[in-house]
């Protein structure tokens, strides 16, 4: 019997078996399988019609135990999750779970990256060129990251994410919150993390941190005290105060939102709102190093911000890109514990277009009547790291971040040997995705390095990709390939 993967999306293997005929198999992410395609009526008679009953493992782990009464006892080797990034890799993408996997060819970068990760604050750029690995070594770090006990917050800075709109980001970044869940080993979101705050708290040695943002403080402290009057979990899922403070930071509140309605804290979406929107993320950051106690220790908060060339567009208007590199700037002092930030008066430019600036560090606060002595950060320690990505040749903003001493790490194009790592890791995952074995690597290798050497730069994407697509034309052919056939012809099917 031959086994021939025709797709894998929610996953799909086409069986040749005895006397011609062919069976279509679907496989779901549940690990349930179900007969969708038969040739002929012989076919049904033989009880091929039926679903399969069990994948081992619950997940296509290993392999398929059997085909019910129809005595299919064929191994796929390779598992569910090898077969994803196959699938990913048509795309020339490389999925979050599995990027730690592939990361090869960036070990002087990595580097870099993985002692910035060990440290408490700073923050750091990535510069590169368009499909250059931005988007892989991003994914990396967020993986790593969430491994290593931090909050991630990632904002594609664009159209709905506009960096001279801070609340717009600020609501980004919630909605993306994302931590390592350790108790219930997942991935879990804003709200858990909030629950856990105040949980930690409740606990026997427990206590809330200073200073916290007045625009935080009573949500937290009116959480707290339902836990504390033995509120379950589930009834607080179902608190509309609580789901309210969380739309709140989110960004979906309404004219109806209980929080704001209660206590009046509007984070108003203006351009001057920089500081606002800093000293919310600041304390964010502070309180999750800080719990006392906790099942998930966290290290502080990580933000990514991807698209950085957008934040200074021509399009903009001179006021929107000052705005929008004032914010810039407001993260990366918070992320360096500038003390400034703690004390720093407030100087007040009357007149048309008039501004509160810092008198030590030059940023624009907010002149909002009732924020107006907010202050970018609260905390000695804010726990808070920026990752900003960059396409090469954008140096307004590139400029502005290296005098303030944050770190460039530049993507250079691969070497030869680094593309032979890349290519060997792409191989070695489709063998385990489906069991099958080139026979002639090499040979497979130096085909696609030649057909890469007709490009003018190829990158991560199109090295994935060009792999991926050679694999699948050579397994085809050998499957394809008569009895009385040597070997295929590699050049002729890969011209």
């Amino acid at each position: 019997m031959k086994i021939k993967h025709i797709q894998w999306g929610t996953g799909t293997v086409l069986y040749e078996i005895s006397g011609g005929y062919q069976l279509l198999v679907n496989f779901d992410n549940h690990g349930k399988i179900s007969v969708m395609q038969k040739d002929c009526e012989e076919i049904k008679d033989a009880g091929l019609e039926k679903e399969i009953e069990e994948i081992k493992d619950a997940g296509l782990e290993k392999e398929i135990e059997e085909i019910k009464d129809a005595g299919l006892e064929k191994e796929i080797s390779g598992t569910i999750e090898d077969r994803k990034i196959v699938e990913a890799f048509r795309l020339g993408i490389v999925p979050t779970f599995a990027v730690k996997n592939i990361t090869v060819g960036r070990e002087k970068e990595i580097k870099k990256v993985e002692k910035w990760l060990a440290k408490d604050d700073e923050s750091i750029m990535i510069v590169g060129e368009y499909g250059q690995g931005k988007s892989h070594i991003i994914r990396y770090i967020k993986k790593k990251a969430l491994d290593e006990g931090y909050l991630v917050g990632y904002c594609d800075i664009g159209d709905e994410s506009q960096m001279h709109k801070p609340k717009s980001v600020l609501n980004t970044i919630m909605k993306s919150l994302e931590f390592g869940d350790k108790e219930h080993q997942k991935n879990s979101d804003l709200a858990s993390f909030l629950k856990l705050y105040a949980m930690s708290i409740c606990e026997p040695n427990g206590k809330m941190a200073k200073n916290i943002s007045k625009f935080l403080k009573p949500g937290i402290t009116e959480l707290v005290g339902k836990i504390k009057q033995k509120h379950s979990t589930d009834n607080l899922d179902n608190d509309n105060y609580f789901a309210d403070f969380v739309d709140y930071l989110c960004g979906d509140e309404d004219w109806s939102n209980l929080y704001k309605q209660r206590y009046g804290i509007t984070i108003q979406d203006y351009q001057t709102s920089a500081s606002i929107v800093c000293n919310v993320i600041s304390s964010i950051g502070h309180i999750a190093a800080t719990m006392s106690s906790s099942k998930n220790n966290f290290k502080g908060l990580i933000l990514i911000f991807d698209e950085g060339e957008t934040i200074d567009s021509p399009g903009y208007q001179r006021k929107q890109r000052d705005s929008g590199k004032n914010f810039i700037k407001g993260l990366t002092e918070i992320s360096n514990n500038n003390k400034d930030l703690l004390s720093e008066k407030m100087i007040m430019e009357y007149g048309p277009g008039g501004k509160s600036i810092g008198s030590q560090t030059n940023l624009m606060y907010s002149r909002v009547k009732m924020h107006v002595n907010e202050r970018f950060s609260n905390h000695d320690e804010n726990h808070v790291k920026c990752l900003f990505a960059f396409v090469e040749g954008q140096g307004e903003v590139i400029n502005m971040l290296e005098k303030q001493g944050v770190e460039k790490i530049s993507l250079e194009e691969f070497s030869p040997d680094e593309k032979y790592k890349l290519i060997n890791k792409v191989i070695e995952i489709y063998k385990n995705a489906y069991g099958y074995e080139v026979k002639d690597v090499e040979r497979l290798k130096d085909i696609i390095i030649k057909k890469l050497g007709d490009e003018d730069d190829p990158n991560t994407r199109s090295i994935i990709k060009t792999t991926v697509e050679a694999l699948e034309i050579i397994t085809d052919a050998e499957m394809d390939r008569d009895e009385d056939e040597d070997e295929i012809h590699y050049e002729k099917h890969l011209r």
